[in-house]
């Protein structure tokens, strides 16, 4: 049993144990390295789509209420335009 002890001993005192934990770490670091930089990737793609779903709803709007401003009310009404409480366009959000 002794010698199965100073063989342990000897394996985690030694270099080749150090290198193959510092290997990990250093795998560690690149996944997380990798993981945040594809999180801040996907996050401006959200957010260039928000962007994007905001400037076509308010055109959208916009079109619609400047043909109800020319024709009145032989425009039909599109409820699925309708602004809701908050101010916000959300078009296709019926409720």
């Amino acid at each position: 049993m002794n010698y199965k002890m100073e063989l342990i001993y000897k394996y985690l005192s030694g270099p080749e144990f150090r290198q193959r934990v510092e290997a990990i770490i250093e795998n560690v670091r690149d996944m997380q390295k990798d993981l945040n930089d594809e999180m801040r990737r996907i996050q401006k793609m959200w957010e260039k789509r928000q962007t994007q779903l905001m400037i076509m709803q308010s055109s959208t709007i916009a079109i619609h209420g400047k043909l109800h401003a020319i024709i009145g009310n032989a425009l039909s009404e599109i409820p699925m335009l309708n602004m809701p409480e908050d101010g916000k366009a959300e078009i296709g959000n019926e409720k």
